[in-house]
């Protein structure tokens, strides 16, 4: 009887010595993996400010700022030639010339040609950014940065012309001439038709390897919108740049800023 006791005194001991150990394995374990887990939120969270301290510093980048400033700088002066050039027709007559009539195609046209050799190439257009974006010609946070300083160029441009006439009437903008639906979808193709040749004459002329040496791209592009202001600036009011239906958003035209975000996109 008390070898049967000892036997069970051992067996109880064995199973508590047991029990114990895998208690003390369960806790190691659990530390192991709450270290674990700690360890890999150390690591994300580094990784999050690791990537914003990159983006903080590429802001403040000499490259960065310059780029900035010429997209601004580049799509102010070229909404401002769309925004204030209708003031340059006679208005002493009551004759309401048209957009295609008028000298502002010329004036858009030209002016484009001096701001690309003037700013080196800018984009001054967000679909172009988002053209040379797409030939992997740019980074996606030098897109971003061009698109948000041509929309501000474009928004600057039609504050300071109300400035200078002191009347919306006398700004410029892109506009659908009629409100019919038939009227708005040929508007619509027209302005596709024309923000994708303008998309692959700018293409072909300043990203193909062939082309690369090209000093007349400036010229081509700035042709190119003059010919599709004359040939259709009736019929959508020739935007072809989100940033110059800026100029219709301050104009509170919101009907129409569908059909030019949308073709410039």
């Amino acid at each position: 009887m008390s070898f049967e006791n000892d036997q069970n005194y051992e067996n109880e001991e064995l199973l508590m010595q047991h029990q114990h150990d895998k208690t003390n394995s369960d806790i190691i374990a659990n530390d192991n993996n709450n270290k674990l887990n700690s360890n890999m939120n150390i690591s994300i969270l580094n990784s999050i400010l690791c990537s914003f301290n990159k983006i903080y510093s590429d802001l403040l980048t000499r490259k960065t700022i310059r780029h900035f400033s010429i997209e601004f700088i580049g799509t102010f002066f070229l909404v401002f030639f769309v925004a204030s050039s209708i003031n340059s027709v006679n208005t002493t007559t009551t004759t309401t010339t048209s957009t295609s009539d008028s000298v502002q195609p010329y004036a858009v046209g030209l002016g484009l040609v001096g701001l690309v050799y003037l700013t080196g190439g800018g984009q001054l257009n967000p679909a172009v950014s988002i053209g040379i974006y797409i030939c992997n010609r740019i980074t996606i946070f030098q897109c971003i940065i061009s698109i948000i300083a041509q929309l501000l160029g474009g928004l600057s441009a039609g504050c300071v012309c109300y400035l200078l006439y002191s009347d919306w009437d006398k700004v410029g903008y892109a506009s659908i001439q009629s409100n019919s639906t038939t009227y708005t979808l040929e508007s619509c193709i027209y302005e596709y038709l024309g923000t994708f040749i303008l998309q692959y004459v700018i293409l072909c002329t300043t990203t193909t390897n062939t082309n690369t040496k090209n000093n007349t791209y400036g010229l081509s592009i700035g042709l190119i919108i003059l010919g599709l202001i004359l040939a259709g600036g009736n019929i959508s009011g020739a935007c072809f740049n989100p940033a110059v239906s800026m100029l219709t958003l301050l104009h509170g035209d919101y009907s129409d800023m569908w059909v030019y975000i949308s073709a410039g996109s």
